[in-house]
């Protein structure tokens, strides 16, 4: 859970980061769609049974990346680059699960499904 609410503060920065470095409009654009993405996800990753919407990050962090290096066209970078990195990083880390949740369809045709034991 730490590493989503580290993922939070790293999207409000990613957010802010326009204003600090002056990006132009193209890029300040892109901070201000994928900084919020970042924090829905890592919000929505918070709870033991949606833990795995984490993975969306990766893409998001990488779309940030890609658009930094095609259109940053000369400009301070790197707090993207890094942020998206830490974010990759973040998303990487596994949370141990305290239950088995669900099963999906098969669940309701099985006996004894594994969620329902306990």
């Amino acid at each position: 859970m730490w590493a989503q609410i580290v993922s939070i503060l790293v999207g409000l920065f990613i957010m802010i980061t326009p204003g600090l470095f002056e990006y132009d409009k193209a890029l300040s654009n892109q901070n201000f769609i994928t900084g919020p993405l970042i924090i829905t996800f890592a919000i929505t990753a918070i709870w033991e049974v949606n833990r795995n919407a984490r993975w969306l990050n990766i893409l998001v962090a990488t779309w940030l990346i890609i658009f930094s290096v095609i259109y940053g066209n000369g400009q301070d970078i790197y707090p993207n680059f890094l942020s998206a990195s830490m974010v990759i990083i973040l998303a990487i880390i596994k949370r141990k699960g305290k239950g088995m949740y669900g099963g999906g369809w098969r669940s309701l045709f099985q006996k004894n499904p594994p969620h329902a034991e306990g």
